[in-house]
């Protein structure tokens, strides 16, 4: 993977690594953002919002406060006190949940 491509700024900050075998494609490889709500409860609007919208999509254990995987959009969200993580890998990437899985942890584990 290239480098990552910081964007945007509080509430909602996030990068994305371009595919290195096409760089400056703009072909996203992972996408990944966090929302920070000012308090709990605005992180937890936020990601039941999303999670009503993904259609029944199953939990994933063993990351923050909570978490789902939509396969449809293979994309990993987690709730973790006042973040809400939005982790996106390209579908055709293998095992793209296990990648978005150890990614999350990585960014958990960095939460203040």
């Amino acid at each position: 993977m290239l480098d990552p491509k910081p964007e945007g700024k509080a509430p909602l900050v996030g990068c994305r690594f371009e595919d290195p075998k096409h760089p400056g494609s703009g072909f996203e490889v992972v996408g990944l953002s966090v929302t920070i709500g000012t308090d709990t409860s605005d992180a937890k609007f936020a990601f039941d919002t999303g999670k009503r919208n993904s259609g029944g999509a199953p939990a994933v254990s063993g990351l923050g406060d909570d978490a789902y995987w939509a396969d449809a959009l293979s994309t990993l969200e987690v709730l973790k006190g006042k973040y809400d993580i939005s982790i996106a890998v390209a579908p055709d990437i293998k095992d793209a949940q296990s990648v978005a899985k150890g990614l999350a942890a990585k960014v958990v584990s960095r939460l203040p």
